[in-house]
């Protein structure tokens, strides 16, 4: 059972490391992309919810934006 939760533990740290580098190059990004940074300019909307907003209408929505 320990052995168990060890390995569970060290799935976790891992997720957290994966996640922290993600999060890293989706901030990249916003700062680079012109029409994400006029979205972000709208209060309560980051570089994560612009994330959202692209994997759910595709990389296409951008040129509605512009």
């Amino acid at each position: 059972m320990r052995d168990l939760i060890v390995g569970l533990y060290e799935d976790w740290i891992h997720l957290d490391e994966r996640i922290e580098a993600l999060a890293g190059e989706i901030d990249q990004i916003g700062e680079k992309e012109a029409n994400c940074q006029r979205l972000m300019s709208v209060p309560g909307i980051g570089p994560h919810t612009i994330a959202v907003f692209f994997r759910a209408n595709g990389r296409h929505s951008l040129l509605l934006i512009a």
